[in-house]
């Protein structure tokens, strides 16, 4: 495997040094300007599965390669982007309509020169093959791949064509994004992918270093670009003159920063930048360097009882000493404004720098190496909004000298602001009803509100605005801009992460506390048989009442407007179980994670059957008030089947959850909402009934203008006596056994279906399986 990453580097490096030896200065003309005033931001979109090229943070945030190398077009054009994630279908088809701009992390190809420019390569990997550890199938060689079982991403044309170009017979299997394709040689569901050094940092990132392996380099070189709408010729242009400008270093500090932090292996971090004879010369006469930092800015940095320097800026500077391995001590010089002290001599360098727009003359700054979004903290009493809109007459505040008032002005026309000395004396104001709201960066707005404001306060949305922070060094100081580049791009994103996660999430230091996880999901289930003894109640009361048809309706209503209340507070603390449970697996040493996996996995699988369980409650109660109709709309069933596949084998890993799709697949018309409860529930009770270890397959197809879908499985099979009654409100066949259910899931199956135009039949053998089958109309353009 060592040998494998070797020629992978050294075919990406060599590539990237020719690419970044033309790396010149440029000049851009008077329609590319002018380009840039009438679209000032580019939308690009982007697999969500693409890591680590683009990677939505916890905060809404971005981060990754594509964002490291649009921010630099940034740096040096002015040119905003914002990036959409989604299916790469989707994504794919919208950009041919010119609904975004072009996409990210793609390949040039002629199918799709219809539609779009393409820039010069700004990233190349070398192919391998991965296959199970311990290479079951003797996978040594091309000839060995003959009649194997090779996965495949859904409307992935590289990837598809490497397959085609083996020159063997392979059986494709179809899976709708790249954390998948892993998932499926590590299940053994195929028997081996095509990938490059991306699928090593996912490798990582799921932590199957223990289930994967290399076998053989196939000899292909995936060469990315930005693929861009071809009726705009001005921003292909000014991509080819930034990609052209960028230095060689840059470039392989990027690259290395994300995906070095993906190998399989930890990297040694003492000394792993090289530097020059110039900037040795440098260092020697230096015995330490002094680092300007805000004065009290939590959780950025903040100095503890003992004195010591605390926040993600001491971890930032840690990791920067560790990798210069030089003895340079880096000593914290406080100020109530670093940037001005640097420009006085009164310190050599700036670690979290916020970059302004223009840049502060007579500064430098390194690639930035994080970013968070400006949030909005109002009071408790304000609803959340997904994109922030000012409302006319309101007035926000900013802290003092944050230098955004500018952007905020562009990106909300009308927006009236005000300045204030301080986050918490503007969050005082916020909260006593003066201003409706403060603006302020992500860490440092949710730092003061569970710290002072805890009840009182909440973030309610993001802005369209990010900061974004680098390392700023006197323009003077040549040597020393370098010096911290490298370290920069030394960096991986896993690190990045790491120190951002510790200042942001909840700190476990004294083991996991089994009890308190239990009591909350010991509530979650009282909570959950009051709403279902709630609804049973006022149901056997309608039934008494059927004089009073009119008030049942509105009691009917009322109670549906109860149910949405509770499903919002409900959801909420599970969703805090289920991220937690994460984050405590995440945060468990290597040494416990045995005795702790098997817990965790019991809380987690817990939690999704209470989610399950709410979920079919509620739709019943939707579904049998008489007024109810599905909100239809275009639906992808295939991207909708892929999830609901993804999340019942997330459910219930003991079993092989195999989906096929045959020929294309159109769309249909539909609740996607209330179809993916259909799915769900057929794909739980298949894997339910079954015995662990068997298999579940999906097949969809199109035929004579119907979608049909089966679901076939090895489980314990209907009575023939009870087939007749399986879809009936409540019943349960005699041969379930203790297994949980209260017999309503099929019924539900069956009203949508019959909601949607469509039919839904079941076939059994007892003891032996159960295939359901469900068509659906296909959508026809009127």
């Amino acid at each position: 495997m060592s040998l494998i990453i070797l020629i992978v580097c050294s075919a990406t490096l060599g590539a990237l040094g020719c690419m970044a030896a033309a790396a010149r200065s440029f000049e851009l003309n008077a329609d590319e300007i002018r380009y840039i005033k009438e679209h000032p931001v580019i939308t690009l979109g982007v697999d969500e599965s693409f890591d680590p090229f683009v990677h939505r943070n916890e905060d809404g945030s971005y981060s990754g390669i594509d964002v490291d190398i649009t921010d630099l077009i940034f740096q040096k054009t002015g040119l905003k982007f914002k990036f959409e994630l989604g299916k790469w279908t989707e994504l794919l088809k919208r950009a041919e309509k010119r609904e975004i701009d072009g996409m990210a992390s793609t390949i040039s190809h002629p199918c799709r020169a219809r539609y779009f420019n393409f820039s010069v390569p700004y990233c190349q990997y070398s192919s391998v093959v991965l296959v199970k550890k311990n290479n079951p199938e003797k996978i040594h060689c091309l000839k060995d791949l003959e009649g194997k079982r090779a996965t495949v991403m859904t409307g992935n044309i590289n990837m598809l064509n490497q397959v085609k170009r083996l020159g063997v017979d392979v059986k494709i299997i179809w899976e709708s994004d790249t954390y998948e394709l892993v998932k499926s040689v590590a299940s053994g569901r195929s028997d081996f992918i095509i990938a490059g050094e991306p699928a090593f940092y996912i490798v990582a990132k799921l932590g199957m270093a223990d289930f994967i392996e290399s076998s053989f380099p196939t000899g292909e070189t995936t060469s990315l670009c930005y693929s861009l709408r071809n009726d705009q010729p001005e921003l292909v242009s000014i991509f080819n003159k930034v990609l052209r400008s960028i230095p060689q270093e840059q470039i392989v500090g990027i690259r290395a920063r994300w995906l070095q932090g993906g190998a399989w292996k930890p990297v040694d971090l003492k000394g792993r930048i090289k530097i020059s004879d110039r900037e040795k010369d440098f260092l020697s006469i230096r015995n330490n360097l002094g680092v300007g930092l805000k004065e009290g800015l939590p959780p950025f940095c903040f100095f503890a009882p003992n004195g010591r320097l605390k926040g993600m800026v001491a971890d930032f500077m840690q990791l920067a000493d560790d990798s210069l391995g030089s003895g340079i001590k880096m000593l914290p010089v406080e100020s109530a404004d670093p940037v001005r002290d640097l420009l006085e001599n009164k310190c050599d360098l700036v670690m979290m720098c916020e970059l302004k727009e223009p840049p502060e003359p007579g500064v430098t700054y390194t690639t930035p190496y994080v970013s968070f979004p400006y949030v909005v903290v109002a009071r408790m009493d304000k609803l959340f909004q997904d994109e922030f809109q000012p409302e006319a007459g309101q007035m926000f505040l900013i802290v003092k000298g944050s230098g955004i008032l500018t952007e905020l002005e562009k990106a909300y026309p009308g927006i009236k602001v005000r300045e204030v000395e301080s986050v918490k004396s503007g969050l005082k104001q916020v909260r006593d009803g003066f201003y409706a709201g403060l603006i302020a960066t992500s860490p440092i707005a949710a730092h003061e509100v569970q710290t002072n404001f805890l009840t009182e306060l909440k973030i309610i949305g993001h802005t369209r605005i990010k900061a974004s922070y680098a390392v700023a060094t006197r323009t003077s100081s040549v040597e020393l801009n370098r010096i911290f580049q490298k370290i920069v791009g030394s960096m991986s994103g896993a690190e990045v992460r790491g120190v951002v996660n510790k200042w942001m999430a909840v700190k476990y230091e004294r083991g996991v506390d089994y009890a308190l996880i239990w009591k909350i999901v010991l509530g979650a289930v009282v909570l959950l048989a009051g709403i279902l003894y709630w609804n049973r109640v006022l149901r056997q009361a309608k039934l008494r009442a059927e004089e009073a048809l009119e008030a049942e309706r509105a009691a009917i209503k009322a109670n549906l407007n109860f149910i949405d209340m509770i499903s919002h507070e409900y959801r909420s603390p599970l969703a805090v179980i289920s991220s937690n449970l994460d984050l405590l697996e995440f945060k468990t040493s290597r040494e416990d994670k045995k005795d702790v996996s098997k817990e965790l996995g019991r809380m987690r699988n817990s939690t999704r059957k209470l989610v399950h369980i709410f979920e079919k409650s509620l739709a019943k109660i939707r579904l049998d008030n008489a007024g109810m109709q599905p909100e239809k709309q275009q639906v992808d069933i295939v991207h909708l089947l892929s999830s609901a596949v993804r999340d019942i084998r997330n459910a219930h890993p003991d079993h092989t959850v195999i989906f096929q799709q045959t020929g294309d697949i159109p769309v249909v018309v539909g609740d996607p909402d209330l179809l993916n409860i259909a799915v769900i529930n057929i794909l739980d009770n298949a894997c339910k009934y079954s015995e662990a270890e068997s298999a579940v397959t999906v097949n969809i197809s199109a035929q004579s203008r119907r979608i049909v879908v089966e679901v076939s499985d090895h489980g314990m099979g209907i009575r023939a006596e009870d087939l007749e009654r399986i879809f009936e409100k409540y019943f349960r066949s005699q041969n379930v056994g203790r297994k949980l259910g209260v017999g309503i899931g099929l019924y539900l199956v069956k009203k949508i279906i019959a909601l949607h135009e469509g039919e839904i039949r079941v076939t059994s053998r007892f003891g032996e399986g159960s295939v359901f089958v469900m068509e659906l109309p296909v959508f026809e353009m009127k």
